[in-house]
């Protein structure tokens, strides 16, 4: 929970310098900062050791705000140890002195200090009460700095309860207060929550220009983790947006800055986004060999949660070379570490990881045991769609050993579970996994059915991506089942929609599928036509794998081109040298050429 400092460190610094200050406040101010700086890169042990020390001190010293301030430090910290029991109960037996001694200030930050206790416990409902309750103790008192921040918490709890409007007001309210009050750090953090909600409705063109807002704001600031955070949500973004040069550049930028720092939760996080981006760009020996450099780093620093992060770096980059037995002891490793950091959220989503590549190596029991696991880190956690997704992930397995009716069963449960929680994406998500179950028992109409009703719920949420990706689903229902003029329609339409919003990724899908559809109809020509096409968009984008699955389709479109050569010299046999002779003999040599050079 790196949200659990107030970014108080510079002031914090600044009066541990004041001449004009106590010997014991000027203590206090260091230890403070020394604190905030520990929680940041996520030392909870030493963030507390630190805050427990400089509240001694504040306390006899008779500094209030230092008291306070200290006091969300510490709560902050206990959370960061998975300790949201803790935190609370300390935010409750100050906030009952606080009122007994009518401060307000300090009573609006124990009621922030409990809102991030329940947000923690994932009690959503309850965390906005007590940030309303906050929100007006630091409205009455004109705390800025302390009404923004609260704000900003407030935009995430909405997000939880996937209330995106209410999210985006909060936090465009944020960035109103901080710019008010001259505060560019936090409107640069401001910037960062409106681009995570923008990017929860796919309005990704938005969060691009908010996240770089946040890079200028913060470099204005001369705040350099806050410019790191800044550089890796661009780069994020940007990845979303099919930009991988873009991206790897902003995250190599974000690597360099945090290790000139010596920002190591920053440095793993600009390290992963780098792996990413080359991995996107096709570079996978140079993505692995940074992540495996990474992580010789972080085991000489002996930082954990870098050696974590890396370790996820590499399981991608493995995946990425097909090695997915290696991906997999990666995966494992990166859980075990998580684990011995009783990070039991982060471990959970490792845990899905490890699901996912339990299947490509085809080991479906391996594949439940993490997803179960993963589903009972996100109930200790009461995230309830933490535990949809573990619960969806359990489809597969199913899948792969062909137990349809356990599939469908899983897919139906985890529906219930998104619709509960109001999340209509992954409620669509969870109706492509049913389309699947029904299209290994060969009930192409139910199949089509399911993903028709996912395409429906994407067009109504507003996901274009979405529709694009669940009527190539519908696609690929039409091809099994030959109705292939159908394949060809419903694909020119995602094709059509991906070229709208610029979904390079999309366009080539559904050229793949049409080129397939015609391939079967016995028109090679026209699928090699349109296979070609879609590889030039493939090597636009730098995606790999999807240009070697084309290079696949038009090495079978051209091995057909030539068998219809051949057929046709055959067919000539005897007669004369004519002229179609020598066209046909050509276009079999051309043709054979093409399927050998596109096989290799």
């Amino acid at each position: 929970d790196t949200d659990a400092a107030d970014d108080l460190a510079s002031h914090y610094s600044a009066l541990s310098e004041d001449k004009n200050a106590s010997p014991q406040i000027r203590e206090a101010a260091a230890l403070f900062s020394l604190a905030e700086d520990a929680l940041q890169d996520e030392d909870a042990d030493i963030a507390l050791e630190r805050a427990t020390s400089a509240l001694e001190l504040f306390r006899q010293s008779g500094d209030k705000q230092g008291v306070q301030d200290t006091i969300r430090l510490v709560c902050g910290a206990h959370r960061l140890k998975n300790q949201p029991d803790q935190a609370m109960e300390k935010a409750t037996q100050e906030l009952a002195k606080f009122k007994e001694g009518g401060d307000k200030r300090g009573q609006g930050c124990m009621h922030f200090s409990l809102a991030e206790g329940h947000l923690a416990r994932y009690k959503t409902d309850d965390a906005l009460q007590s940030l309303s309750e906050a929100l007006q103790l630091f409205r009455d008192i004109a705390d800025k700095k302390m009404e923004a921040s609260a704000q900003l918490v407030m935009a995430r709890a909405y997000v939880r309860k996937y209330r995106s409007d209410d999210a985006l007001q909060a936090a465009r309210d944020a960035l109103s207060v901080a710019a008010a009050a001259g505060d560019k750090k936090m409107q640069s953090k401001a910037n960062l929550s409106i681009a995570v909600t923008d990017i929860e409705i796919g309005a990704t063109d938005e969060a691009l220009q908010a996240t770089d807002a946040a890079v200028a704001l913060a470099r204005d600031a001369g705040d350099k983790k806050s410019e790191v955070a800044a550089l890796e949500m661009l780069a994020d973004v940007q990845l979303l947006k099919e930009m991988p040069r873009k991206a790897l550049t902003t995250a190599q930028q974000a690597l360099a800055l945090a290790r000139e720092i010596e920002h190591r939760r920053g440095e793993a996080g600009a390290l992963q986004t780098v792996v990413i981006a080359l991995l996107e760009k096709g570079e996978t020996r140079r993505a692995q060999q940074l992540a495996q450099e990474g992580l010789e780093a972080f085991e000489t620093a002996n930082h954990a949660r870098g050696q974590a992060m890396a370790q996820r770096a590499l399981a991608y980059s493995h995946y990425d070379k097909h090695d997915f037995d290696a991906a997999v002891q990666a995966a494992e490793r990166e859980v075990g570490l998580l684990q011995d950091l009783g990070d039991k959220r982060a471990q959970a989503s490792a845990s899905l990881l490890l699901s996912a590549l339990q299947a490509e190596v085809r080991k479906p029991d391996e594949c439940t045991t993490a997803a179960q696991q993963a589903a009972e880190l996100f109930q200790e956690l009461q995230d309830r769609k933490g535990e949809a997704i573990a619960i969806y992930a359990q489809v597969f397995p199913h899948l792969l050993k062909e137990a349809t009716s356990d599939a469908l069963t899983a897919a139906d449960e985890a529906r219930a579970m998104f619709t509960d929680v109001g999340d209509r994406t992954w409620e669509a998500r969870t109706l492509w996994a049913s389309s699947m179950a029904h299209a290994q028992k060969e009930d192409f109409e139910a199949a089509q059915g399911k993903a028709a009703d996912a395409q429906a719920i994407f067009e109504e949420v507003g996901d274009k991506k979405g529709t694009a990706t669940a009527m190539l689903v519908v696609a690929d229902m039409h091809l099994e089942s030959g109705e292939l003029q159908d394949a060809i329609s419903v694909a020119e339409e995602a094709r059509q929609i991906s070229r709208h919003i610029d979904y390079r990724r999309g366009q080539a899908a559904a050229l793949q599928r049409q080129a397939m559809a015609h391939l079967d109809k016995g028109d090679p020509d026209k699928a090699l036509s349109l296979a070609s096409d879609a590889r030039k968009l493939c090597r636009a984008i730098m995606d790999k794998q999807g240009e070697t699955n084309l290079l696949n389709t038009m090495a079978h479109a051209s091995l057909k081109l030539c068998m219809q050569s051949d057929e046709a010299l055959r067919a000539m046999e005897g007669q004369k040298n004519t002229h179609a002779q020598k066209e046909h003999s050509s276009a079999l040599r051309r043709a054979s050429r093409e399927a050998l050079a596109h096989a290799k």
